[in-house]
């Protein structure tokens, strides 16, 4: 264990921004008018009037509900089957579901948890705050685990508060084997 790890004392959940997705829990055939996916994904997806691409085809979902802590349901719109054009088909448990767009056409993207890790954050000194570094506006410095998988489109959630990604060095730290990131506080509204 280097040095660092062990002054490793918060958790950092590492957001990224992309379509909510799951995987069907069992298999469906072209005319199914339900199918479900994993409760904890599911919640992912909008409640209503959205559509979601299994395989080749896409399907106009009219509802999402969840139906117990195993799943969430969707319910398909009448016609909603091979919607746009595509082809409806039998689809396999375990096969991909990605969330596309809105009724209106709009992408679907969520800030999805991609891992929880150990960290240990730090405010930036005044001195700090000083000195330009361009065009990054952090705020604070994040200490991960070499090798976590972090980028600047990234966010990290420590504690209750929000912050965006600014700067990543992946280069691990000499004898301590880190990763540093520079972080600013993301206000909401």
């Amino acid at each position: 264990m280097s040095a660092i790890s062990s002054e490793l004392n918060q958790t950092a959940i590492i957001l990224r921004y992309s379509a909510p997705a799951s995987t069907l829990l069992a298999n469906i055939n072209a005319t199914a008018l339900t199918f479900s996916c994993a409760a904890s994904a599911g919640a992912n997806f909008p409640s209503a009037n959205f559509i979601v691409t299994i395989g080749t085809e896409d399907i106009l979902v009219s509802s999402r509900s969840v139906e117990d802590e195993t799943g969430n349901v969707f319910i398909v719109s009448t016609y909603g089957r091979g919607y746009g054009g595509t082809t409806a088909a039998a689809h396999l448990a375990g096969v991909a579901i990605t969330a596309s767009t809105d009724v209106n056409g709009q992408p679907l993207m969520v800030w999805a948890t991609i891992s929880s890790e150990p960290c240990r954050l730090q405010q930036l000194t005044a001195k700090e705050l000083l000195v330009p570094v361009q065009p990054v506006t952090a705020t604070h410095r994040l200490y991960l685990e070499y090798g976590v998988d972090v980028d600047r489109e990234d966010r990290v959630t420590v504690g209750s508060t929000t912050y965006s990604v600014e700067y990543v060095d992946k280069t691990p730290g000499g004898e301590t084997d880190f990763s540093e990131c520079l972080l600013s506080e993301t206000r909401a509204g």
